[in-house]
Order: C-alpha cells, then sequence, then structure tokens
C-alpha cells in the first residue's frame, strides 16, 4: 500500500511540474545557457560599422576575391568623378595623382604617391607660389609612379608640383593640389585603422583594394588612384588595371 502512494505521489509531481514549468522554458534558462551567455556576449557594432563594413575585401559572385576592374565599376555607378581641369592633362600626357586643385579633390596621404599617364624626366615638389623647392626626383620614361618620401607634408597647405619632359628648366606641366585640414585628416585616418583592423590579413594588394573602395566612396579621388599604385608586388592584374583602365577613365 505505501509504495503504491508512494507511485501514485511521484506521478503527481511529474504531471504538476511540467504544467508550471514548460520544456523550452526550462530549457532556456539552463545554468549551462547562463554561462555561455556571460562569457560570449553579442558582438557590438562599431561607430559607423555599416559605412566600414562595406570596405572589406570584395567578393566577386563567382567567389574568392573581386578584382580591381570589377571594384572600379561597381564604385562608378555610385560615384562621379572629377575631370580634369589643368588644361593639358588629358591626351599625350596626364597627371593622375593628385589632382589639381580645381576639381576640389583634397588629399589625405601627407606622403603622396605622384602618379601619371604619360612619359616625364624629372617632378619636382614645390610650395604654393612654386618659389621654394621642397623635394626633387629624376625619373625613367618607363616609369609611371613615384612615393614622395620625404618630410610629411603639412595639413591644410597647398603645394605645387612641377613635372618635365625634358631637361627644360621650364616645366612641361604643373599641378596645384591641397592637403587635408587637420581634423579631417584624423577623422579619415581612425576610420581607416578601424577598417583594417577588420580586414584580418596581410595582403598588401588586398589591402589597397580596401582603401581604393574606401577612399572612392569618400570622393577623396587623389587617394584612391594612389593605391593601385602603392603595392610593392603587384599582379598581372593589377598591372593591367594601372597601364590600362585607370588611364582609360581618368585621362582619356
Amino acid at each position: 500500500m505505501i509504495k503504491f502512494f508512494w507511485m501514485h505521489l511521484t506521478v503527481l509531481l511529474t504531471v504538476s511540474s511540467s504544467l508550471f514549468f514548460p520544456t523550452h522554458l526550462s530549457e532556456a534558462f539552463t545554468p549551462e545557457s547562463s554561462i555561455i551567455s556571460q562569457n560570449n556576449p553579442p558582438p557590438k557594432s562599431r561607430p559607423g560599422g555599416s559605412r566600414l563594413r562595406n570596405n572589406t575585401p570584395p567578393e566577386s559572385r563567382e567567389g574568392g576575391s573581386r578584382s580591381w576592374e570589377q571594384t572600379l565599376n561597381d564604385i562608378l555607378l555610385n560615384n562621379q568623378p572629377p575631370e580634369s581641369k589643368d588644361g593639358g592633362s588629358r591626351g599625350r600626357f596626364c597627371a593622375l595623382t593628385p589632382m589639381d586643385i580645381e576639381t576640389g579633390i583634397k588629399l589625405w596621404n601627407d606622403q603622396p604617391i605622384f602618379a601619371w599617364n604619360g612619359s616625364i624626366t624629372r617632378l619636382e615638389l614645390r610650395n604654393h607660389n612654386g618659389e621654394a623647392l621642397l623635394w626633387s626626383r629624376s625619373v625613367s620614361q618607363a616609369d609611371r609612379s613615384i612615393q614622395y618620401t620625404d618630410k610629411p607634408l603639412e595639413a591644410g597647405e597647398t603645394y605645387t608640383l612641377w613635372l618635365y619632359t625634358s631637361t627644360s628648366f621650364i616645366p612641361d606641366y604643373q599641378v596645384i593640389f591641397q592637403l587635408l585640414n587637420s581634423e579631417e585628416k584624423t577623422e579619415i585616418s581612425q576610420e581607416i585603422e578601424q577598417f583594417e583592423s577588420d580586414l584580418n590579413t596581410n595582403n598588401n594588394e588586398e589591402i589597397a583594394l580596401a582603401r581604393f573602395q574606401y577612399f572612392a566612396d569618400k570622393q577623396l579621388w587623389a587617394d584612391a588612384i594612389s593605391q593601385p599604385f602603392s603595392v610593392q608586388n603587384p599582379s598581372e592584374s593589377l598591372i593591367q588595371f594601372r597601364r590600362e583602365s585607370l588611364p582609360k577613365q581618368f585621362c582619356d
């Protein structure tokens, strides 16, 4: 009799617990799930994260990294590049970057890459009015870019780049360009540091491609165009992009 009563009491307790504590709730609040939630909180988005996420290495529809050509085409769907206003850049010779101040495009990089299409023999960097020579380099006719590695240029300042096609003392082309002010430069630098940390790659070409897209979306075309020329050991597709696609888009 006692055994029967004990079995009956056990059944009643089991039914009661199932009524007051549904199975799906008891599973949701197990001690283990509480520990997991404390140790692995949901990731927090960073300020401006939605914009920066667009600058991870883009992927093609076929899978894998998207090409420079595809990235440029996608960028141009939503961004109108500036037109040359220097009166002599388009044609036999074209200064790709930096861009003339009349285009309204300023420069973020205080040690910029100078890139061009055509042949020149020498470059000179001067102050705004062209009187003081700050830096000079000779280049071969096959060269299409060179990086300025001297003292960083000053934020907000205006400079003049003289380009020579011969040994003449008179420059054949001049480009007057301006750098972003200190506040703008700092903001861009912080955003670049943030999204590059999210890239999780040491591949210089992937980083340059992400920067290319970022600067173009920011309408900083002079810095965007310099990115393909920043890669030390470029792939064949990047070499072709520098020789053909960029001049076709910004010089023709």
